[in-house]
């Protein structure tokens, strides 16, 4: 109740404000009327106690930046001290963002890193100085600017004349859509213009400058409450450039390579170009990327002899002086390779190695058997060998006569034959031809002519005994030493 009678009181002072300008402080009591006792009394300013109204004419505007808001305000009506220690308090919100509070002085503020795109939703009161503060006005709403890339605007120039600005209607409802723009030559800008479309229905606008013109441009859309901003960067016409596709796109073969030629979009600027090349082989779904090194007009290309290719080129300033980005590709180009005569080098020599294989394969089991027989010979059967030598050995028994002296001591003999004038003109001689054929028969029984040297002598008779029966000679070989070993014999009987 007390506190009821308080309020009604300093109110009742508030509305006389006005009328007791010289009144700065007050004495003020509270009486019980029952007993007319005094239950509460002190000084009172009515400086001090004084509540502003809100801010009046509250308002958000776009700052030109992605995700910025500028806010505008009127001083309240009951404002009569001074103004300038009079402090404001912002509260703000977004969708997805909480309550923020900040307090600021002055008749705008700006406020920063806002949700790109969500409503903003704001409430402003006062006080004077560093006292009571008044109520909060009424919430006033906007959409934060976004980027031109939320709606894909995009402004480039194909000619360093036009500027061609475009953007995309299906990604937001907003009804009419309006491309505001200002440019500057030097240093001052002009003001903000409205773009005019030859039609509402097409989504572009075409701006006209230098080559030094400078420009700023956003988009708006929606009512005035509800509206949304799309902001583009400020860029020069230089450095926004988007040329037309190259034309005239040629092919030829050239030595086995593919080599392709074309015509510079933009005349002007065609040595500040380079160019893109993309091919790609018929029956592939990826395209093959080839950058041209320079601002060159033609090039070659290693590709497959014999396929077919579709083939397209696109350029773009290199940033040297002119800046932008890629055009369009040219329409598509599409070149059959046809093979040269290597093909002839690539077939015949597969084809030729595959018929020495085949001739290797089929000839070499039966000359192989014959090489190895040469450098590897095969070992005789012992058994077909050996097979009459042992016969022979089975059939013979020899008992040597161990009584007899053998020759080895025997003393050297001297021959001596005395012949007739007759007989001395025949060269044979018979003793002499026992010897020598004994000699030449060496290989048939060398042993026996180590042992018994002179076997014919008629001196040593117990020589005509010989313990060797040559029985490892072919029957062959034994029958001709018998016949010599016979002839032998009667020549000693004759002597």
């Amino acid at each position: 109740m007390m506190q009821l009678i308080w309020w009604i009181f300093l109110s009742y002072l508030f509305s006389q404000v006005h009328s007791v300008p010289h009144l700065s402080k007050q004495k003020v009591s509270v009486v019980d009327m029952h007993t007319n006792i005094i239950v509460y009394s002190r000084n009172v300013s009515v400086e001090d106690q004084h509540l502003l109204y809100p801010p009046s004419n509250i308002s958000l505007h776009p700052t030109g930046e992605v995700g910025q808001m500028l806010v505008q305000w009127k001083d309240p009506i009951n404002i009569w001290i001074n103004k300038q220690k009079t402090q404001y308090e912002i509260r703000y919100n977004s969708k997805h963002k909480q309550s923020t509070v900040k307090q600021v002085t002055g008749s705008s503020h700006k406020l920063t890193s806002l949700a790109a795109g969500e409503n903003c939703t704001l409430q402003m009161r006062a006080r004077p100085d560093s006292r009571l503060w008044g109520d909060w006005s009424s919430p006033v709403t906007a959409v934060v600017p976004q980027s031109a890339n939320d709606i894909k605007l995009g402004c480039h120039t194909p000619d360093l004349y036009r500027v061609l600005c475009k953007w995309s209607e299906e990604l937001y409802d907003g009804g009419r859509y309006n491309l505001h723009y200002r440019q500057t030559n030097r240093s001052s800008w002009s003001s903000w213009k409205l773009c005019s479309k030859a039609n509402d229905t097409v989504n572009q606008c075409v701006l006209y400058g230098e080559e030094s013109t400078v420009y700023q441009v956003y988009l708006s859309t929606g009512l005035e409450r509800f509206s949304r901003t799309f902001y583009m960067k400020t860029f020069s016409m230089t450095s926004n450039i988007k040329t037309e596709p190259p034309r005239g796109l040629q092919e030829q073969t050239v030595d086995g390579r593919l080599c392709l030629s074309w015509a510079p979009p933009l005349l002007i600027i065609s040595q500040y170009l380079k160019y893109q090349i993309r091919y790609q082989l018929h029956g592939e779904n990826e395209w093959k990327l080839f950058i041209v090194p320079s601002s060159k007009t033609s090039t070659c290309l290693d590709v497959q002899l014999g396929g077919q290719y579709s083939i397209q080129v696109n350029a773009q300033p290199d940033g040297s002086i002119y800046s932008g980005c890629w055009s369009d590709w040219s329409k598509q180009l599409t070149a059959h390779l046809r093979r040269g005569k290597e093909w002839i080098f690539f077939v015949c020599i597969p084809v030729a190695l595959l018929i020495i294989a085949f001739a290797f394969i089929l000839f070499f089991p039966k000359y192989f058997s014959k090489v190895k027989q040469s450098l590897w010979p095969s070992v005789p059967n012992l058994n077909k060998v050996l097979e009459s030598f042992l016969a022979d050995i089975s059939g013979s028994h020899w008992e040597p006569t161990f009584n007899v002296k053998q020759c080895d001591n025997a003393a050297t003999m001297s021959v001596l034959e005395i012949l007739s004038e007759r007989k001395a003109a025949v060269t044979e001689k018979p003793w002499n031809d026992c010897v020598y054929k004994d000699v030449s028969l060496s290989h048939l029984a060398t042993e026996n002519l180590h042992s018994c040297p002179s076997a014919c002598s008629t001196s040593f008779p117990e020589c005509t005994t010989n313990i060797l029966n040559h029985s490892y000679l072919l029957l062959a070989e034994q029958s001709e030493l018998q016949e010599y070993n016979l002839a032998c014999h009667y020549t000693k009987i004759q002597r």
